[in-house]
């Protein structure tokens, strides 16, 4: 078993199913909050802890302060309704791309100054191997592929994460931060030239994906990063 403890910036959940889509942010996360995620078994970890899950089972189990979006994941988790989940660490992402259910729940801390905290886990049991659908890694490409021309859509219910995206040799990188409905909120376009380029996004309020595109006839490395890291890594 490997775990990474690590400071949690932002948490999101979202679900697809309706029209429009649900999500729930965590908003004003307490800075002594942290993301405890494992995988079962340890496979291709990096001395830093990260490494894309490709296992049988992974868990994450956190608590923060801001209790807003607690009664609708609490909704969810009674109706059985598997979400999917993004945390953006303090140098890297889990990216939670297969609907799993979540358990949600509050908790009391006595005393004189007493503070209701919300609990999430997630727990993943099936899937193979090769395909697991749970990501722990400093390059949010990874669900989508980190080689070559990568086109697609990522789930990202969270706003305010600062974000570099970079390509070597790329002709075209772009962003498009999407609402509940699919209309794009914000977004970034480049046209670089040949060589290693890159361009930085942060994520709007009330952000429920990410379509990126990173093209080019010879395009390789593709990255997307916290802000300021250009630098190419596969997970």
């Amino acid at each position: 078993m490997s775990a990474v403890v690590a400071k949690l910036n932002r948490f999101g959940l979202l679900i697809d199913a309706p029209s429009p889509s649900e999500r729930v942010y965590v908003r004003d996360v307490h800075s002594e909050t942290t993301a405890d995620v494992r995988q079962v078994p340890d496979r291709d970890t990096d001395t830093d802890g990260a490494t894309i899950f490709s296992s049988f089972r992974s868990t994450f189990e956190l608590s923060a302060a801001d209790i807003a979006g607690l009664p609708q994941a609490e909704t969810w988790m009674a109706s059985r309704t598997p979400v999917k989940a993004v945390l953006a660490l303090e140098d890297a992402f889990v990216q939670w791309v297969e609907p799993t259910r979540i358990v949600a729940t509050d908790t009391l801390t006595p005393g004189e100054a007493a503070l209701v905290r919300a609990d999430y886990v997630m727990t993943r049991d099936a899937g193979n191997q090769s395909s697991h659908g749970v990501y722990l890694t400093r390059n949010a490409l990874a669900p989508l592929g980190v080689t070559g021309s990568v086109i697609g859509q990522l789930a990202w219910p969270v706003d305010g994460v600062a974000l570099t995206l970079s390509a070597t040799d790329a002709d075209t990188l772009a962003i498009d931060a999407l609402d509940e409905t699919g209309s794009v909120l914000d977004s970034v376009t480049d046209n670089p030239d040949s060589g290693r380029a890159s361009v930085d996004f942060t994520t709007p309020s009330g952000t429920h994906r990410l379509d990126v595109e990173v093209s080019g006839t010879s395009v390789s490395e593709p990255a997307l990063r916290h802000q300021s890291e250009t630098a190419y890594v596969p997970k």
